[in-house]
């Protein structure tokens, strides 16, 4: 298998990984319409200056959303007579949220993307959530799902002793949509009368600083422990370690972060709409809460605190329907029948 990987830099570079061959090629993005196709060409030219050979395969498969990298591949895909699959990851395929005037996502709303999208053999799509955005610009869309996937080996239950702190942890970037700020005042709140509980918060972003001078003016320092960039494999464990994992984000496609917490049996807690809720069955396999509530995340974090067994239960709920369905290798045969649906016409 042969991976592309669009780069800023100048130069051609190739890295073997197992059996995939990694080509980071030069792409620069022309920001105004009328250079798209300009953009698309030079792309085109610096593939063709690698050792690429298009030919041998039957799928191009597109994760990028950039229109000119869609145009690219497309031109192509007619070239070599090719299938075409276009896989969307978020919620900005057509707009990026609070970034309605940010140049580089202008382009996403415009109509040859669209038509592109329309074109497509198939498109894959994360979450329902994502299909129906989709659907809503592009009714002619040919759509499938497929939910991403965890490492069942990497995340996994952990034996804890038993421990009157509760810890909660929270893993994403410090960005308003992930919605730290109302973790932070539902802990508060939580804290006036349970005394031994513990909030940690994993990230960096553009909301660090007011999210820190929150928590020193709730005088919750040391309650509320930020640890910054995390490796993966330390998240793994720091996720295992902990009671309750909680990402109340307001704006998210799927989010593999959930399934990763429910695969090392934790209490997992999301909002309404966020597309794991398709995954998630409130007060079954996980908790959902209303986006934006403090008051709704502060009544559910409060149920899980003092009701040891409800917690376990959640948790155990949660930890077989990953195992059960949402493992890597789950996701690599869902893909696979989407590809045989697609040659097969």
């Amino acid at each position: 298998m042969d991976v592309v990987i669009p780069t800023s830099k100048n130069t051609i570079e190739k890295i073997k990984y197992n059996n995939i061959v990694l080509r980071y090629i030069p792409f620069k993005f022309m920001e105004r319409s009328i250079f798209y196709s300009y953009s698309a060409w030079r792309f085109i030219k610096s593939i063709n200056k690698s050792d690429l050979d298009i030919s041998k395969y039957d799928i191009i498969h597109i994760h990028a959303c950039d229109t000119p990298i869609i145009m690219a591949f497309y031109k192509l895909a007619r070239q070599y007579n090719k299938r075409i699959v276009l896989q969307f990851h978020g919620l900005n395929v057509f707009k990026n949220y609070g970034r309605n005037e940010d140049k580089a996502f202008l382009h996403n709303g415009l109509p040859i993307k669209k038509k592109l999208i329309n074109m497509a053999d198939r498109i894959i799509c994360i979450s329902k959530k994502v299909e129906d955005i989709i659907l809503r610009e592009c009714p002619y869309a040919k759509t499938s799902i497929a939910y991403n996937g965890v490492d069942t080996e990497l995340f996994h239950a952990v034996d804890k002793k038993e421990k009157s702190l509760k810890k909660i942890i929270c893993v994403a970037n410090l960005i308003e949509i992930k919605g730290q700020k109302y973790l932070i005042e539902a802990f508060y709140n939580l804290s006036k009368t349970i005394a031994d509980i513990r909030l940690i918060i994993v990230g960096r972003g553009q909301e660090e600083e007011k999210l820190k001078k929150l928590v020193e003016e709730y005088g919750l320092k040391g309650k509320v422990i930020f640890k910054g960039y995390v490796n993966y494999d330390r998240v793994a464990e720091m996720i295992g370690l902990s009671d309750i994992f909680v990402l109340p984000s307001f704006y998210e496609g799927f989010g593999c972060v959930y399934l990763e917490a429910m695969a090392s049996k934790i209490a997992t807690v999301a909002c309404h709409g966020a597309g794991i809720d398709e995954i998630i069955k409130d007060g079954i396999n996980g908790m959902l809460i209303n986006p934006q509530s403090v008051e709704s995340l502060e009544v559910c974090l409060k149920k899980l605190l003092l009701n040891n067994q409800y917690r376990e239960k959640i948790a155990q709920a949660g930890y077989e329907c990953v195992r059960k369905s949402y493992k890597w290798d789950d996701c690599a045969r869902k893909l696979l029948k989407i590809y045989k649906e697609v040659l097969n016409g």
